[in-house]
């Protein structure tokens, strides 16, 4: 299993998350020294021919790397389906393909999700195959549905891909960023600290019923609104590139919020901490919190309307998202949208469903047809409103 810079790439390709998975790492080297890689450090090693399995007796996830031979496919997706079929026979008889993930070169590799059962468990898992002149590659990580991640998934297979190479000449992968990193900051656990608020404080906005946020950082920052590149970490410098207006300086002055704004206004008023967070210019703001699945599984209805911006003339659309999440990660998102353009009416209906997973302040919905959206994610002081997409969403 040498390194061939094509094939390696056609495999990284495929994945929708490139980071590197930042636990410690440990090294192994073929028998043969013929090719040496990285994994997960406390985990098992079990080699065979033309394959080497890892596994984490505590968590039974697993990673194998198996080297394919010539002919077993024209395509990385023929292939695939030809290993498929052969684990079917041979092990794993309910082996299901869930979804095809090609690169910018499919002709190269392919990726894909699976599900399967062993041992009356349900397992899920990720699997990466490349073509070469002389075979093919096929990598793959798996680990049972209830802990499953695929964000985590792909991390690890990323990184592993990453750090094969001929000989013993493996070189642990780049952690920084590690999982779950990236540019910025990482967001600050909202509250009061000794009287002075820091992270994302959300109230309602009067005009239109939306969030309306306030994100406090250190270095007397503060930003107005959600970020929308996502919650896990804050890209300040991004914020004043694309959102000046929005990005301004806060001070505490006894018990006294300040915040100047770029245009010249200033906000200035007592701020009285409550059971949630605190009140400040006429307005109760609610510290946000991460959601975990338990929380986010059930029906949820979330509206966003324009119509407020265009009082008695101009365009007015109106969308109705109804998402239902079940405790396993299987969702399901209706979407209609209506309103009127230029005195005609409109009226639309989309539909989807896959899975989601949590991944800190963001929840990242895998639909069926390959598409993957990230969207921020908290939960507010009602515990039947959750904020996602910068938008409320009520419990039904």
């Amino acid at each position: 299993m040498p390194r061939q810079p094509v094939l390696l790439a056609s495999l990284v390709a495929v994945l929708t998350v490139g980071t590197a998975y930042g636990d410690g790492w440990s090294k192994y080297v073929a028998a043969d020294q013929s090719f040496s890689v990285h994994y997960p450090a406390g985990w098992q090693v079990s080699p065979g021919e033309g394959t080497v399995e890892f596994t984490c007796e505590a968590t039974a996830e697993r990673l194998t790397l198996l080297s394919l031979p010539a002919g077993l496919g024209a395509t990385p997706r023929a292939m695939a389906e030809r290993v498929v079929e052969l684990v079917r026979q041979d092990q794993i008889p309910d082996l299901t393909v869930q979804e095809w993930r090609e690169g910018e070169q499919p002709e190269s590799g392919i990726g894909f999700a699976a599900s399967y059962t062993e041992g009356g468990q349900p397992y899920l898992g990720e699997a990466l195959v490349a073509k070469a002149e002389d075979g093919g590659l096929w990598v793959s990580y798996a680990a049972p549905q209830a802990g499953y991640s695929a964000v985590r998934a792909q991390a690890l297979l990323a990184a592993v891909v990453g750090s094969l190479a001929e000989g013993d000449r493996s070189t642990p992968p780049d952690a920084t960023p590690a999982a779950g990193e990236g540019r910025g900051e990482p967001l600050p656990t909202a509250g009061l600290v000794d009287g002075r608020p820091q992270g994302l404080f959300v109230g309602v906005s009067v005009l239109s019923g939306n969030p309306a946020s306030m994100l406090f950082l250190d270095g007397g920052r503060v930003y107005h609104g959600i970020p929308a590149a996502g919650l896990n970490r804050v890209d300040w410098e991004q914020l004043q590139a694309e959102h000046s207006n929005r990005c301004s300086r806060w001070e505490m002055q006894g018990g006294t919020l300040r915040i100047l704004w770029p245009d010249g206004n200033v906000w200035e008023s007592p701020l009285e901490p409550t059971a949630t967070g605190f009140s400040f210019n006429g307005k109760s703001y609610g510290a946000v919190h991460p959601v975990d699945m338990g929380h986010l599984a059930g029906s949820w209805e979330g509206t966003k309307s324009t119509a407020w911006l265009n009082v008695g003339y101009g365009p007015a659309m109106t969308q109705i998202n109804s998402l239902q999440v079940a405790q396993d990660g299987s969702y399901s998102w209706g979407v209609s949208t209506g309103g009127e353009v230029e005195g005609a009416a409109t009226y639309s209906e989309a539909a989807f469903a896959g899975r989601v997973e949590i991944d800190g302040y963001e929840a990242v919905f895998h639909a069926g047809d390959g598409q993957t959206r990230r969207l921020s994610l908290a939960r507010w002081t009602d515990p039947d409103t959750l904020i996602m997409g910068g938008a409320f969403y009520f419990r039904k």
